[in-house]
């Protein structure tokens, strides 16, 4: 079962929010079962932006419980020194490049499976700037795409 919880973001002065807290269907296409990574996890958690402020923190709440499995996404070459000695599997990825996020999204099938979307490009300019755009909506409708 995929579980994917999002967060409300603003562009421009278009709001653009994504309330996503309902439990989605495991459309699984594609995905490879890991019995070793299986055993004894329960909760399986995604979490996008890890090297960011609330990904990191994000990511150190959820590695307390030794029954979940914690997946950080970070983009690739970002050396994410606040994850170092946590107990996490690394993955690294860009949410605007949807290959670059299949094997972070393969999961055993006999666990719970939460995503949790934090990567995002926060911005006080009031000039447009397309990449904004292109990580915090396209970004993240590759990885509601992915649940799906």
């Amino acid at each position: 079962m995929w579980n994917l919880l999002g967060v409300g973001l603003s562009m421009g002065g278009k709001s653009v929010t994504i309330k996503l807290k309902e439990r989605l269907t495991s459309v699984r296409r594609g995905t490879i079962p890991c019995e070793k990574e299986a055993a004894g996890v329960k909760n399986v958690y995604i979490v996008t932006g890890a090297s960011g402020f609330l990904g990191n923190n994000l990511v150190r709440l959820l590695t307390q419980d030794p029954e979940n499995q914690v997946r950080a996404l970070v983009l690739p070459g970002d050396q994410s020194p606040g994850l170092e000695g946590l107990p996490c599997q690394i993955y690294y990825g860009d949410v605007t490049q949807e290959e670059t996020l299949e094997e972070l999204f393969q999961v055993p099938e006999d666990v719970q499976v939460y995503v949790i979307h934090c990567a995002a490009v926060v911005s006080i300019k009031s000039k447009r700037d397309p990449k904004l755009y292109q990580v915090n909506v396209e970004g993240t409708k590759h990885v509601v795409d992915k649940t799906l």
